[in-house]
């Protein structure tokens, strides 16, 4: 074998083992996911119980993630929410930092210590989250996920890496969620998910890569190890391209 195929047919297997690692790491995450699943269906994770029954009458807590200075995403998401009479909306000044990514964290971070100090699962948005379908199919998703005792975070916008676990008619769960542009997060949760935000922020601060640091990567260690994400059976929303403060630049992430 020449010198040059023998490159290249090692480059090939390394590839190959590569995918095979991956495949390999996908079946152990689903595995486990069962697993914790099946735990909390017997009764061994019955922490959200009076989160869940109480939200059920009233409206959902809504936090907004934005910038002081886009207020044309300010207008534009709150006339796309104008038809959401079931959601207490509140726009959170998004926290400005010279690394954006830090910004982005620190702003999540906040708003699950509002989570915490209200002691009542919330809605968090990004500003360029739009929905895709009516109100009322939204509140029937979001009402399904708060009766339901073995989840923890709903993602009605996201990406994910791995093919999801199934789990009902509603929903579909993950271990490999991406993007923090819409997400219900239950009081139970937001402890876990501040620390994760906190993380993220403190480690890009310091010069860590964005695919190590980012929060929608540090928070993906909540869902392999102890919290339930799960993704609604009908994608709720996406993330409108436009301008980035983030990238710097204009993005359609096509989710």
């Amino acid at each position: 074998m020449s010198g040059e195929k023998s490159v290249l047919w090692g480059l090939q297997g390394f590839k190959r083992l590569g995918h095979s690692k991956r495949i390999m790491v996908g079946i152990w995450w689903r595995a486990v996911t069962h697993f914790r699943l099946w735990l909390r269906k017997r009764g061994a994770y019955m922490t959200n119980s009076r989160d869940s029954q109480s939200q059920l009458l009233g409206r959902l807590d809504t936090l907004y993630i934005n910038l002081d200075a886009r207020e044309d995403r300010r207008a534009d998401l709150e006339r796309t929410l104008e038809p959401f009479d079931f959601l207490a909306i509140h726009r959170l000044s998004a926290t400005k930092s010279q690394k954006p990514l830090v910004g982005h964290s620190e702003s999540h971070l906040r708003a699950m210590v509002s989570i915490i100090s209200s002691g009542r699962p919330a809605l968090v948005l990004e500003d360029d989250a739009r929905f895709k379908v009516e109100p009322a199919e939204v509140r029937r998703f979001i009402e399904a996920f708060l009766s339901d005792n073995r989840l923890d975070v709903l993602c009605l916008g996201y990406a994910t890496g791995f093919t999801p676990i199934y789990l009902s008619h509603n929903f579909l769960v993950s271990f490999d969620l991406h993007t923090t542009v819409a997400y219900v997060a239950k009081p139970g949760a937001a402890g876990h998910l501040a620390s994760s935000f906190s993380h993220a922020s403190k480690m890009l601060a310091k010069g860590k890569p964005d695919h190590i640091a980012a929060g929608d990567v540090v928070w993906k260690r909540d869902q392999r190890r102890r919290l339930i994400f799960a993704i609604p059976t009908k994608r709720l929303v996406i993330q409108a391209p436009g301008w980035s403060d983030v990238q710097k630049a204009f993005v359609d992430y096509g989710v």
